[in-house]
């Protein structure tokens, strides 16, 4: 008997570093727009649901896994420590008319084929925002103490170190029993492929955008489709996959990730929507 893929929609919106005609304007190097970006998440991100998606433009431009009315929807800054470096050269930022071309060229078209994706599904959905970080600090935990990227964290906009969120006012974006499931088929894949298999759930990333709106445990009434929709983000370590000091890729773990997680999304899309 054949099986079906995965009723699951990726998108690696981060991906690219480039800003098209507007980078004579950028105050960024090539360098520093590279490492702005997820580099190389569109060479690791899952294949085995039933559409992928890349950014085509550098999140210098429009940050597509920010709300359309995020402070921070159009970065003025990029993420270097101690001193992050201005995206734009000075009196060269997008004006408000090319600002409202940028969101409804690259960000509303996005956000378009995510929808109707997710229209496309023909019974439980799962879309997945896959993102990396770099090692190093990663900021506080909730007790207020600096922890350091782990290998790999997913997020649910649950409570700390666990699938559920225990603020009875609050709904995780995802079945925290979907979530826990992939976490242990996760660590059992990595540790195939012999990566680093910590899987930390909502540590200090509690999921952006993407994790937080595409599921109908938050937003069922916007979506308005008939059947269930979990959402989730990935953030992982480019410590695995990258030179950190050059962000040269190291293919051979960029392609490990990425069939680690495509197995186990399949062994828990198969066993969630069997029950």
């Amino acid at each position: 008997m054949s099986v079906e893929r995965p009723q699951v929609i990726y998108t690696a919106h981060h991906a690219s570093d480039k800003m098209g005609r507007f980078t004579p304007r950028s105050n960024l190097t090539d360098f520093q727009r590279r490492k702005f970006s997820d580099y190389d998440s569109g060479a690791s991100v899952p294949e085995n649901g039933i559409l992928t998606l890349r950014g085509r433009h550098s999140r210098g431009l429009i940050d597509l896994n920010r709300a359309p009315d995020s402070t921070t929807l159009f970065p003025e800054v990029d993420f270097e420590t101690p001193q992050p470096h201005k995206v734009w050269k000075h009196g060269l930022e997008p004006t408000p008319v090319e600002r409202e071309w940028i969101k409804k060229k690259f960000y509303d078209k996005y956000h378009d084929r995510i929808l109707q994706g997710v229209r496309r599904f023909s019974r439980t959905g799962v879309v997945v925002s896959w993102d990396s970080s770099s090692g190093g600090h990663l900021g506080k935990n909730e007790a207020g103490f600096d922890v350091d990227m782990p290998a790999i964290i997913l997020s649910n906009k649950g409570s700390e170190g666990s699938c559920e969120n225990f603020n009875p006012n609050e709904i995780t974006s995802c079945d925290p029993l979907f979530l826990e499931t992939i976490v242990i088929e996760l660590g059992k894949a990595l540790r195939k492929y012999n990566l680093p298999d910590e899987v930390y759930m909502n540590l200090v990333y509690k999921g952006g955008y993407m994790g937080e709106h595409y599921n109908t445990r938050r937003h069922a009434a916007e979506l308005d489709v008939p059947y269930e929709i979990q959402s989730f983000q990935i953030e992982y370590s480019t410590v695995l996959t990258h030179d950190q000091k050059t962000l040269a890729p190291k293919w051979t773990q960029l392609s490990k990730l990425k069939s680690a997680f495509e197995e186990a999304m399949d062994k828990t899309y198969a066993n969630f929507v069997r029950y």
